[in-house]
């Protein structure tokens, strides 16, 4: 029998398999246990398989939902407490296949909410943002990279840079995650803005303002707002994250890039929105660094 010991670990069982859970509060008396089976050989099976699989752990997610509003444990703020807990879970389970990426989430999720505070100010996005949008901005943000859970980890894990192949295979993670969550909206009849924004941001926070992004081509308003603010906080600590086959850019340096790519990879009235709050940019990314940071915990819930 397997005994889970801890809320977030990894059970080894064999040379080839683990299994990674993590463990959240359902209420007073019950606990719920979400575990991810991984196993090295069936890293060899087909996308398609693997794409399965994430549908599997996120259908789970939802039916947990769904009993929540079923057996009317508790009115809507409970509920969405769980949802968020449980989506905290999830996202605890996929950032077991690349142990780097934890700090990644947490900063972005920040630069994503400063973001949309800031541009909650500017009267065009006054009847678009509101609380929610921001709260649930910053919930969601730490999925936009589920998709990878359908990455081989020669790919993901390489330590050097990818080549052309290796790239193409990486940038289906956007479609693998989309089709993830879209798949789970349409057996469900899903219509929560926070699901809804999930979908958004792993789908399209490749696109780019000017459409030369990813993977459809979409242009301006056609990427929807949460994917383009998105896009820039992860372009921004993209490029300030150091990694095998780069260095780690200063604060002024990634400001000028982003400033010469506004109206091509950025909406303008985003950059505008950074270039207003770059400080407090910097001052999260000195915050979440990796030595200063304490264990994840990716949600205010």
């Amino acid at each position: 029998d397997l005994v889970f010991n801890r809320n977030n670990d990894q059970l080894r069982i064999s040379n080839t398999e683990n299994i990674h859970y993590s463990t959240l509060e359902f209420s007073e008396n019950i606990n719920i246990t979400v575990a991810l089976h991984h196993s090295h050989i069936g890293l060899k099976a087909s996308l398609q398989r693997l794409i399965l699989f994430s549908t599997i752990l996120l259908t789970i997610f939802l039916i947990f939902v769904g009993i929540i509003s079923y057996l009317n444990i508790s009115r809507f703020r409970g509920k969405n407490r769980a949802q968020r807990a449980l989506i905290s879970s999830l996202v605890e389970l996929t950032d077991w296949r690349d142990p780097d990426t934890g700090i990644h989430l947490q900063r972005t999720s920040k630069y994503s909410q400063a973001l949309s505070k800031q541009l909650k100010k500017d009267k065009i996005f006054r009847n678009k943002i509101n609380a929610e949008f921001i709260k649930n901005i910053l919930d969601i943000a730490p999925l936009h990279d589920i998709g990878k859970v359908g990455i081989k980890d020669a790919i993901l894990l390489k330590a050097g840079k990818l080549d052309g192949e290796e790239y193409e295979e990486m940038k289906k993670h956007v479609l693998i995650g989309q089709k993830v969550i879209q798949d789970v909206i349409d057996k469900f009849k899903i219509s929560s803005p926070l699901i809804l924004m999930a979908r958004n941001i792993c789908g399209y926070h490749h696109e780019k303002y000017n459409g030369c992004g990813y993977p459809e081509g979409l242009k301006a308003s056609e990427i929807p707002l949460e994917a383009r603010i998105f896009s820039l906080a992860d372009v921004y600590d993209a490029l300030r994250t150091k990694r095998p086959y780069k260095n780690e850019m200063t604060h002024s340096e990634v400001v000028a890039i982003i400033q010469s790519e506004k109206g091509k990879h950025f909406d303008p009235d985003v950059v505008e929105a950074f270039l207003r709050i770059q400080d407090t940019f910097a001052e999260i990314n000195y915050r979440y660094s990796t030595e200063l940071q304490e264990p994840s915990k990716y949600l205010d819930v």
